[in-house]
């Protein structure tokens, strides 16, 4: 007797999440690149692993959390907005207390800049508003026109 199929999207999302480390290694590499098609190719990757992944992004948040910290505050408006509506997907699926606990040792840090401080302020709100969207279909209707904004303000 065969072993049912699983439904296309789980397998997709436990490919991501079995490889949501590396995932998340090569977007930081590639998010700090001063090519801004690099920079923005790591942000729809983080994007894109941060919605198909869901809640198996919680055990990475230690990782995931200040990547997005460190990215949001980028020169490119495209990049920006990715790494806000990653952040929401984040906040919409993953323990809250988790990520609070990680944003505010950022901005109790004493080395960190005020930039820095302002990015992790910046990441926490879209955590939060994040959790008013809730996990499921709503989180990735909120997003896409987050980037489609991103691209008709550079067109």
């Amino acid at each position: 007797e065969e072993a049912p199929e699983a439904p296309a999207g789980q397998l997709v999302r436990e490919m991501v999440t079995f490889h949501l480390k590396h995932i998340t290694a090569v977007c930081k590499r590639d998010l700090v690149e001063w090519t801004v098609s690099k920079k923005v190719s790591a942000s729809r990757l983080l994007f894109s692993a941060t919605r198909i992944a869901g809640s198996s992004v919680g055990p990475h948040l230690e990782a995931v959390v200040p990547l997005l910290c460190s990215a949001v505050g980028d020169d490119s408006e495209e990049v920006a907005h990715l790494i806000v509506a990653s952040a929401h997907h984040v906040g919409a699926t993953c323990d809250s207390t988790q990520w609070v606990c990680l944003c505010l040792s950022a901005l109790a840090n004493p080395k960190a800049s005020l930039a820095q401080k302002a990015n992790t302020l910046v990441v926490l709100a879209g955590l939060v508003h994040g959790c008013t969207l809730g996990p499921g279909p709503a989180s990735e209707e909120t997003s896409a026109p987050v980037m489609a904004e991103g691209k008709a303000e550079g067109e």
